[in-house]
C-alpha cells in the first residue's frame, strides 16, 4: 500500500521533469506562469480527462485570467494598421496561427478538438434523436456513447495550420482485452479543412485574433490497425467528403468559425462556434518555436 501511494505522488513530479527535457515539446521554456501551470496540470491529467474538481476550477480560472489579458502575439513586420508590435487583433489569423500545435487540455473528449464535430454538432442541431438517452442535443448523445466504450482512449491530439487550410489529425486507439486475435487497434482520424477568406475581418472585443471560418472537407482514416491487415482496401488514400455530406444535411454546416480569445508564442486557447462551450488549449511543438 505505502509502494503504491509514493507512486502515485511520484508520477505527477516525474511526467513534469520528462516533459521539461530539451527536445520532448516540453514547458520549461515558457516564461508565462499561467501558461506553465495550464501545462503541467495537462499533463498530469490527461489533457483534463482525470482532473479533480479542484483542478478543474484551477484550469477555469487560468484560463480566465490568460483571455482577459492583452495579446501578446506579435504580429509581423507590417501586419495590420499598427505595424511591427502592435496588438495581434490587428494581425491576419494565419501569420498568427500558422504552425503545428499540439492539444494539452480539452474540457470535452479530446477529439472533439477536430473540426469535423463541431460541423456534425451544427449539422444534427434540432434532429430527433433515436436513441432517447436523455434531452440533451443528438450529437451530445453520440458523444457520451462514444465516450463510454470500452477500452476506448485517444492518443496525440495536433493541429497544422497552413496559409490556406487546417489538418487536424486525432489517434484513436481500442484495447480489445483479449476478445480478439489483435492486441489492440489504432487509426488516426484526419480531417481537413480549407481556410475561407473574408474581406473586413472584425476582431471581437476580447479576442486575440480574428476568427478562422473554415469549410470541413475531408475526413479519412490514417495508419489503420485494420487496413495494415487488409492492404487490399487502400485505407490510407481513402478520403470521405465529410463536409460535404454535413452540408446536405444542414445548409452551411459544413463550414464552423474557429475563434483564438488567447493567442501567444507558445500557446492557444481555441472555442469553435457550434460548440461553445468546449475549450481546448494547444501548445506549439517545440519544432515550430
Amino acid at each position: 500500500m505505502a509502494s503504491r501511494l509514493l507512486a502515485a505522488l511520484a508520477l505527477p513530479v516525474l511526467v513534469v521533469l520528462l516533459l521539461q527535457l530539451p527536445g520532448t515539446g516540453g514547458f520549461s521554456a515558457v516564461a508565462n506562469v499561467a501558461e506553465r501551470r495550464i501545462l503541467e496540470l495537462g499533463a498530469i491529467t490527461d489533457r483534463g480527462r482525470t482532473a479533480s474538481a479542484a483542478q478543474r476550477r484551477e484550469l477555469a480560472r487560468l484560463v480566465d485570467e490568460l483571455c482577459s489579458t492583452p495579446p501578446s502575439v506579435t504580429p509581423p513586420e507590417g501586419a495590420g494598421d499598427g505595424g511591427p508590435g502592435a496588438p495581434a487583433a490587428t494581425t491576419p489569423p494565419k501569420e498568427v496561427l500558422r504552425g503545428r500545435w499540439r492539444l494539452v487540455y480539452a474540457s470535452v473528449a479530446p477529439y472533439r478538438s477536430s473540426p469535423f464535430f463541431p460541423a456534425f454538432k451544427a449539422a444534427t442541431a434540432g434532429v430527433s434523436s433515436p436513441l432517447k438517452l436523455s434531452e440533451a442535443p443528438w450529437a451530445e448523445q453520440v458523444f457520451s456513447v462514444t465516450d463510454a466504450l470500452p477500452g476506448y482512449s485517444v492518443g496525440v491530439c495536433q493541429q497544422t495550420i497552413t496559409e490556406s487550410g487546417l489538418l487536424s489529425q486525432v489517434e484513436i486507439r481500442i484495447n480489445t482485452g483479449g476478445y480478439s486475435p489483435l492486441p489492440g487497434m489504432s487509426s488516426l482520424m484526419t480531417t481537413e479543412a480549407a481556410i475561407l477568406e473574408e474581406e473586413g475581418e472584425e476582431v471581437a472585443a476580447k479576442e486575440a485574433v480574428a476568427p478562422l471560418r473554415l469549410r470541413v472537407d475531408t475526413t479519412s482514416v490514417k495508419r489503420s490497425t485494420i487496413g495494415r491487415i487488409l492492404s487490399f482496401l487502400d485505407l490510407d488514400n481513402y478520403a470521405f467528403p465529410s463536409g460535404a455530406t454535413l452540408g446536405r444535411l444542414r445548409t452551411g454546416a459544413d463550414v464552423v468559425e474557429l475563434r483564438t480569445p488567447y493567442a501567444s508564442a507558445d500557446l492557444r486557447i481555441a472555442q469553435y462556434d457550434a460548440d461553445p462551450d468546449s475549450l481546448f488549449v494547444w501548445v506549439r511543438e517545440a519544432e515550430d518555436r
